[in-house]
């Protein structure tokens, strides 16, 4: 029998503070997490994070922005636990993603220090000085890269040596354009509108060309954002690359569908975070669904995603209407401050972008009935120390409409 090497009192130590982790408190967590962020070299901690993983979707603190935050935000939609990597996926394993940031934090030095400055006391929804500071940042990050191809400290033992050079290019590539990449993204209204189609076919044209490992990577980044890119990618003009093009967006398509079919994928978009976040998930969720429910390698895969899509809309319709709403303003015994009245009316909002995309999916009456339920209650002469009759009307106009509304402020 083979003898297991004794663990280490490091992995030993780690091992016992995840089982601190899984029973802390939302403010244990937290300040774990912002320790763990101030980390040079995270190292084994990053196990500890995959352990809590599904209560911070829920929770979804704001992360203090650090330097590797900073570096692989463009990167977001296809960083993936080591556990959950595969080769040949249009993913990047967190572990070699981190030893890549760290490698260019070193690399960098003074002007490291100086970004370090820019970002103290900021966090991962400061989107505005991300973006600022990321268009100096990701290219001279990728001249780094590409420069030290196998001279990444750590990579190796991270990921093997037959995927370290590979890897390490293609992130190199995708920060090389990610400016690019988010201005075209932001040019549809983040997924709103359909994307210029000579926007798209120039940046994968260069990817094709120049580094066609990459464009897969890239075509899953603008479709996890820009679901109607896809159709966008059909209307290309034939040219050299274009089956290529096409083949890449079909491997980042699959690597999507597979994504939210493993592991909750699709559920944990929807139930955890607050309302509107679900709202504009659920929302970009159909829309990437409908690109690819007419097509026959994935149609089966599409109806059962599509299904249960919809009962985690229905299921976290009803949540939100009992938690973020109802429960707030009945349990209430005074009237409720101007901080939670704005709370409730987020809420209502998405609740009403969760109700538009669930719609799409069936089950239209049990959305009506909800409504009209949490409506009534709120009008409900009982709510009337909780809530102002501005406030109310307000949050009802939200939920059904103005004519709903409307009603409660005429005379009996």
């Amino acid at each position: 029998m083979a003898r297991r090497d004794p663990q280490s009192p490091s992995d030993t130590a780690i091992s016992a503070l995840g089982g601190a982790m899984a029973d802390a408190t939302e403010e244990q967590i937290a300040r774990a997490l912002e320790l763990i962020d101030s980390l040079s070299d995270r190292g084994a901690a990053d196990a500890l994070i995959e352990r809590v993983r599904p209560r911070l979707r829920k929770s979804r603190p704001p992360h203090r922005l650090r330097f590797p935050r900073l570096l692989l935000y463009p990167l977001d939609p296809l960083i993936v636990s080591p556990a959950e990597w595969r080769d040949g996926d249009a993913t990047l394993p967190r572990n070699a993603v981190v030893r890549m940031a760290q490698h260019v934090r070193n690399r960098l030095g003074a002007q490291a220090e100086t970004l370090d400055a820019a970002i103290a006391e900021h966090t991962t929804e400061d989107t505005t000085l991300v973006e600022r500071l990321g268009r100096e940042l990701w290219p001279a990050a990728a001249r780094i890269l590409r420069h030290d191809l196998d001279a990444i400290p750590g990579l190796a033992e991270e990921v093997g040596r037959r995927h370290q050079r590979l890897l390490t290019v293609i992130t190199a590539s995708l920060l090389a354009e990610a400016p690019a990449i988010l201005g075209l993204i932001a040019g549809t209204a983040n997924g709103l509108l359909p994307p210029h189609p000579d926007a798209v076919e120039a940046i994968a044209e260069r990817f094709a060309a120049e580094h066609e490992e990459a464009l897969p990577g890239f075509l899953a980044i603008l479709l996890a954002r820009v679901p109607q890119a896809c159709a966008t990618l059909d209307l290309m003009k034939p040219g050299a690359n274009t089956t290529l093009i096409r083949t890449a967006r079909d491997q980042a398509a699959e690597t999507l569908l597979r994504r939210l079919d493993d592991h909750n994928g699709l559920e944990a978009a929807i139930e955890y975070g607050p309302l509107p976040d679900a709202g504009r998930a659920a929302r970009n969720l159909v829309a990437f669904l409908d690109q690819f429910g007419g097509m026959r390698t994935w149609r089966v895969q599409v109806q059962q995603l599509r299904a249960r899509l919809a009962a985690a809309c229905q299921a976290r319709f009803i949540d939100g209407i009992e938690t973020d709403i109802l429960d707030v303003v009945e349990t209430a015994s005074t009237r409720l401050e101007a901080p939670v009245v704005l709370a409730l009316e987020a809420s209502a909002r998405g609740l009403r972008l969760l109700d538009e995309a669930a719609r799409s999916l069936g089950g239209g009456s049990i959305y009506d009935e909800l409504l009209k339920h949490a409506s009534e209650t709120i009008g409900a002469a009982r709510c009337a120390n909780r809530l102002s009759l501005a406030d109310r009307s307000r949050l009802i106009e939200v939920l059904s409409g103005p004519e709903a509304a409307l009603a409660i402020l005429k005379p009996a």
